[in-house]
């Protein structure tokens, strides 16, 4: 299924009238869309290449789709800003972790060379990075608990009842 990229606007949160907005849409796929922090610029994951790259361009979207910047080279997945906005962290596809130094003055957007830090955990879901970019957090399975089972418990309320009557 074809993924875009939508905002929703928080102005107008006590009317009821806030509506989503497409802030990205293609024929290809656009996710894992991440705002810069200074609101200006928009980090996301495409495969208008034939794969997943990571891509930046300027919020709110230019007409006709100008000031877009392809960051990774050779794949990318999964975009990180540090706080500052000086740098974007990424996965590749050969699971290293990616750095790479940004800046942007005015409508100008710049990026450096990707650089592989470390070769993260196998597909890491809900990965962060700490505001400095000096620390990473990936959530890993450890031994079975991974593979352990777990219950599912139906009518719940009604053995609570049971089990707390005085």
């Amino acid at each position: 299924m074809k993924s875009d990229l939508w905002v929703l606007p928080m102005d107008g949160a006590g009317s009821g009238e806030r509506k989503a907005i497409p802030f990205l849409r293609s024929e290809w796929n656009e996710r894992i869309g991440k705002f810069s922090p200074d609101g200006r610029w928009v980090a996301y994951q495409s495969d208008g290449s034939g794969w997943f790259e990571v891509w930046v361009r300027p919020f709110p979207a230019v007409e006709g789709g100008g000031g877009q910047r392809m960051i990774s080279q050779g794949g990318g997945a999964n975009p990180r800003w540090r706080r500052d906005g000086r740098e974007l962290f990424y996965l590749a596809p050969d699971g290293n972790v990616m750095a790479v130094p940004v800046s942007a003055s005015g409508a100008v957007f710049q990026s450096g060379t990707p650089v592989a830090l470390f070769n993260g955990p196998p597909n890491p879901q809900g990965w962060d990075v700490t505001a400095d970019g000096k620390k990473f957090l990936f959530p890993v399975p450890v031994g079975d608990a991974a593979q352990a089972p777990f219950t599912i418990v139906q009518n719940w309320r009604s053995l609570l009842k049971k089990e707390f009557r005085p």
